[in-house]
């Protein structure tokens, strides 16, 4: 048996971050302006919010829409009760 080794595989790949949403409305727009020292794009902090969605934990509750590009979805964190 060698020492010093875990039984638990190593965890590769990049580390996750921790998103903490706003309790007021907000669009991916407004993440990525907070959380410029995360270094997120904005395609994985929409993946976060589309799963916060699944989860349960945000609901969509609005869109905004300009004439070119993608739309603004806006979010709004439910509360816990």
């Amino acid at each position: 048996m060698k020492k010093g080794k875990s039984n638990s595989p190593k965890k590769r790949g990049r580390p996750s971050v921790c998103v903490t949403w706003p309790s007021e409305e907000f669009t991916t727009r407004d993440v990525v302006a907070s959380l410029n020292e995360a270094a997120l794009t904005p395609t994985a902090i929409r993946v976060k919010i589309r799963n916060a969605v699944k989860d349960g934990i945000l609901k969509r509750v609005g869109k905004k829409s300009d004439s070119v590009g993608r739309p603004l979805y806006t979010y709004q964190k439910l509360s816990k009760t």
